[in-house]
């Protein structure tokens, strides 16, 4: 078996469904009720709070995204009776999947490889994953992942 590397995996925009839920389409959707299919989407909320941050003025810690992340799943969490459980939120390089620096402002266009936002929670006992790319270069365009993409 080969694990996942920057060699062997091709990095693009997940495909969503339209907004405002804007959910990450997956075979995985079919498993949920509906109010697992009502609460999905707060992956997605949860990892655009996250790059709110990462878009402000003076960016953010990969600690200060990841807590802005899971305050809305947590919030779902304790709104909808445990529904969903965040599993993890996570970012990386595209090209070596090494995270940043503990302390490493993460901005913007700041001329770097951009970065990939990833999460995965619990939604109606599915585990549903997302990402988001922050200024990833995906078919030579330097770019964040648009909110309808």
């Amino acid at each position: 078996m080969t694990l996942p590397s920057a060699t062997n995996l091709v990095i693009h925009p997940t495909t969503r469904s339209a907004p405002p839920a804007s959910l990450a389409l997956s075979s995985r959707n079919a498993y949920l009720s509906p109010a697992g299919l009502a609460a999905a989407p707060t992956l997605y909320r949860a990892l655009s709070a996250a790059r709110t941050l990462w878009a402000s003025e003076d960016g953010a810690t990969a600690a200060e995204m990841q807590q802005a992340a899971l305050a809305v799943i947590k919030d779902e969490e304790s709104q909808t009776g445990g529904l969903v459980q965040a599993e993890y939120i996570e970012l990386f390089h595209p090209s070596s999947f090494g995270p940043p620096a503990a302390d490493e402002r993460l901005r913007q266009a700041d001329g770097g490889e951009g970065w990939v936002l990833a999460g995965a929670m619990r939604c109606d006992g599915v585990r549903l994953i997302d990402n988001l790319l922050l200024d990833v270069d995906v078919g030579g365009q330097q770019r964040p992942e648009a909110d309808d993409a």
